[in-house]
C-alpha cells in the first residue's frame, strides 16, 4: 500500500443545501413537531446528512438536545426497551428529567428477572411507555428543541417473501414500528429524522419509490407534520465539487473525464470516493484507472433506461473494487474479511478469527477508522452494552464487497469465518455468562444486565450459526425463540426473530 492513506470523508458537507437549510428552519422552530422522512439507496449520504444535523445540534448550543443516532442495524437497538432507553438516555445524560420512568423501569425489570406473571409484566410495560412519554414532555417545556434521529428505518418493515408476494399477503412489522408511532407521535417539540433505503426494484418495476408501507404508516401517525424526501445522487456540479473536496482542491480526476465518471457511478459518493482512492492513493498506475472509463464514452449521453448504461455501471461496480482489493495489499484482505462479519469487529475479533497478535489488530483497527466506508459503533447512552466500540462497513459495502466476482472464494470464507466466531469468540463468553448467571450469586438486579448480554450474544451468534448451517441455525432459532416466549423476555425475541 502507499504511504499515504485512503481519503477519510469529508468534514465539509458537499451538496445537500437545501437540506441544511431544512433541517435549521425545524431545529429552530421552538414549540412545533418536525417529522422528516429521509429515504435513498445506499451510498448516498443518509448517514452522512444524519451526522450533519448532529453538527448543528452542537453549534445550536444551551437547550437543544439529542439523543444521538440510533442505527436499527445494531443489535442493540432490536427492541422497544432498547430504543427507549437510548432516548431517554441520550436526551437526559445529567438525569434531570425522567424521574418516574427511571424508577418504574428498575421495577419492571426486577419482575422480569423474577419470573413474574405474564400478564402483570405487559401492565408494567404499558406504564413504562406512558412514563416515557410523560417525561419527554417535562423536557419539552424547558428545550428549545429535542431531536430525535433513526437509521437504517427499512428493518423496521419486514421483507415480504416471493409466496407473500405472490398471493398479496401483508408484509410484517417488526414489534419496534408500531411502539414508535404510537410513542413518537405524542411527543411535542419535536424534530424526527427516519433514514432508510427503499425496497430494491423488481426487474419488472425498476420505479424508486420509498417503502410504501412503512411511508403510509408514517403520513397514517404523522399527517401533514411529516416530510416525504427523496436524497437524489450528486448533480455533475456535485460531483466535481465532491472530488475537489476529497482532493485538498486538487482535480485527480482530469475535466474531460469528470462527465464520464459521474455517469458510470451515478453520482454516488461512495463510488466516487473509492476512485479518488484509486487513482491518488493505491494504483500505481493512476493512468490506468481512468482509461478504464474510456471505453464507455459512447454511453455519455444515451437515455437512463438504456440497458448498456446499467451494464456498464455494473462492469464499473466490480473493476473499481477489485483494484482496491488488488491493489490495498493487506489492507484489500482484513477488508475482505471484515464484509464477512457484519455485526462488526474488535481487536478480540480479529485476534480470534484471523490470527492477528492484539497489538496488530488494534493497529488495522485505527488505520480503518475514519475512512470513507468505515463506521465506528459508539454503543448508545441507555442500552446494556453489548460490545465496546466496534467497526463496521457502510452497509453498502457490505453489499458491494459481496457481489460475485470480487472477493474469491466468498461463500467458503464467509462459513469458515462465521464458524471461528462462534467456537472462539461466541461460545467462551455465552459460558462465562451462563455460569455467572446459574451460580445465584447476588441480588437479582445484578443478574439483569448479565442476562441481557447473555441475550444478545446469543442473538449474534445465532446469525452466524444461520450463515454457517441454515439448519442448525433455524433449530437453534426455535429453541431461543421457545425459551424467550416461556420466559415473557419480549426484547428477546423481537431480536431473534430480526435475525
Amino acid at each position: 500500500m502507499s504511504e499515504r492513506d485512503l481519503t477519510e470523508r469529508t468534514p465539509k458537507m458537499v451538496g445537500r443545501q437545501e437540506e441544511t437549510v431544512r433541517l435549521r428552519k425545524h431545529l429552530y422552530a421552538r414549540g412545533e413537531r418536525h417529522f422528516l422522512y429521509y429515504w435513498a439507496y445506499g451510498g448516498l449520504g443518509k448517514t452522512r446528512l444524519l451526522e450533519e444535523l448532529s453538527h448543528l445540534v452542537a453549534e445550536a448550543g444551551e437547550g437543544f438536545y439529542f439523543a444521538g443516532i440510533i442505527d436499527l442495524y445494531h443489535t442493540d437497538t432490536h427492541s422497544t426497551s432498547d430504543v427507549e432507553r437510548a432516548i431517554v438516555d441520550g436526551l437526559d445524560p445529567d438525569r434531570r428529567y425522567f424521574r418516574r420512568y427511571r424508577e418504574e423501569r428498575i421495577r419492571y425489570e426486577l419482575l422480569r428477572e423474577r419470573g413474574t406473571d405474564p400478564g402483570i409484566l405487559e401492565k408494567r410495560r404499558e406504564i413504562l411507555g406512558e412514563l416515557f412519554v410523560e417525561g419527554c414532555h417535562e423536557m419539552a417545556l424547558d428545550a428549545r428543541k429535542l431531536v430525535l434521529c433513526f437509521d437504517t428505518v427499512e428493518l423496521l418493515q419486514y421483507e415480504s417473501s416471493i409466496v407473500e408476494e405472490h398471493g398479496g399477503l401483508e408484509t410484517s412489522d417488526t414489534r419496534i414500528k408500531p411502539w414508535l408511532l404510537d410513542k413518537l407521535s405524542k411527543l411535542k417539540n419535536v424534530l424526527v429524522v427516519f433514514a432508510g433505503r427503499p425496497p430494491e426494484p423488481r426487474p419488472d418495476d425498476p420505479t424508486s419509490r420509498p417503502r410504501p408501507r412503512l411511508a403510509d404508516d408514517l403520513r397514517a401517525a404523522f399527517g401533514n407534520e411529516l416530510t416525504i424526501v427523496e436524497l437524489k445522487p450528486f448533480t455533475l456540479d456535485e460531483t466535481r465539487s465532491f472530488v475537489k473536496t476529497l482532493s485538498e482542491e486538487e482535480m485527480v480526476i482530469p475535466e474531460q473525464y469528470i462527465e464520464i465518471v459521474h455517469r458510470l457511478t451515478g453520482g454516488r459518493p461512495i463510488f466516487l470516493h473509492l476512485i479518488v482512492d484509486l487513482v491518488q492513493v493505491l494504483s500505481p498506475e493512476p493512468r490506468q484507472v481512468l482509461e478504464m472509463f474510456d471505453r464507455y464514452t459512447e454511453l455519455l449521453n444515451v437515455p437512463e433506461d438504456d440497458d448498456r448504461l446499467q451494464e456498464a455501471r455494473e462492469e464499473i461496480e466490480r473493476e473499481i473494487l477489485r483494484g482496491v482489493f488488488n491493489v490495498a495489499a493487506d489492507l484489500g484482505g482484513i477488508l475482505a474479511r471484515i464484509a464477512l462479519m457484519p455485526k462488526g469487529v474488535d481487536a478480540e475479533i480479529l485476534h480470534q478469527t484471523l490470527g492477528l497478535a492484539p497489538d496488530e489488530a488494534r493497529q488495522w483497527l485505527e488505520r480503518l477508522t475514519g475512512l470513507s466506508f468505515v463506521k465506528k459503533y459508539i454503543p448508545l447512552p441507555g442500552a446494556e452494552r453489548l460490545h465496546g466500540e466496534r467497526v463496521f462497513l457502510h452497509d453498502e459495502m457490505y453489499r458491494l464487497m459481496t457481489i460475485p466476482g470480487v472477493i474469491p472464494n466468498l461463500r467458503l470464507d464467509e462459513r469458515t469465518i462465521a464458524h471461528g466466531l462462534i467456537l472462539n469468540y461466541y461460545d467462551p463468553r455465552i459460558r462465562q455468562l451462563e455460569e455467572q448467571i446459574n451460580s445465584k450469586e447476588g441480588a437479582p438486579k445484578d443478574r439483569v444486565p448479565l442476562r441481557e448480554r447473555l441475550q444478545k450474544l446469543r442473538v449474534e451468534r445465532l446469525y452466524y450459526l444461520l450463515v454457517e448451517d441454515p439448519r442448525r441455525g433455524y433449530e437453534e432459532y426455535r429453541r431461543l425463540s421457545d425459551q424467550a416466549n416461556r420466559h415473557r423476555w419480549v426484547g428477546y425475541g423481537m431480536r431473534l426473530l430480526d435475525e
